[in-house]
């Protein structure tokens, strides 16, 4: 979960993010929808019920295709 920390801190200082993330301590950049993925998981952990609304969400994939 340590990518939803760094999508979070990337996106509150308005970074880019759509070509992904790094992951801490490497130089590997991580898809912005494998951040997603695991999201939908620690919210599965919190609670199943929100985690299926969010797994069902289609948005965010869609808006990730249409990307520049």
């Amino acid at each position: 979960m340590i990518n939803l920390n760094k999508l979070r801190n990337r996106l509150a200082h308005h970074e880019p993010i759509f070509n992904g993330i790094k992951s801490p301590g490497t130089n590997t950049m991580v898809p912005l929808l494998n951040v997603w993925d695991e999201t939908v998981e620690l919210l599965d952990w919190l609670c199943p019920e929100l985690a299926d609304l969010h797994r069902n969400e289609r948005r965010v994939p869609q808006v990730y295709d249409k990307r520049p």
